[in-house]
């Protein structure tokens, strides 16, 4: 049986940014915590203020 690859360092730091980048929102610049939708362009409580609100 053979040893599981691992990626090189370098490889692995830039998956890391990559994913980083998707779940960050450009508008309030925070981690959503998800991967952005590519239909909406940003997460979901920037995307629909109105639902965020509290009754």
């Amino acid at each position: 049986m053979t040893a599981p690859r691992t990626a090189p360092p370098g490889r692995a730091a830039a998956l890391a940014a990559a994913i980083l980048a998707r779940r960050t929102c450009p508008t309030c610049r925070q981690d959503a915590g998800y991967c952005i939708p590519v239909s909406l362009g940003e997460c979901v409580t920037c995307a629909y203020p109105e639902e965020q609100r509290v009754l």
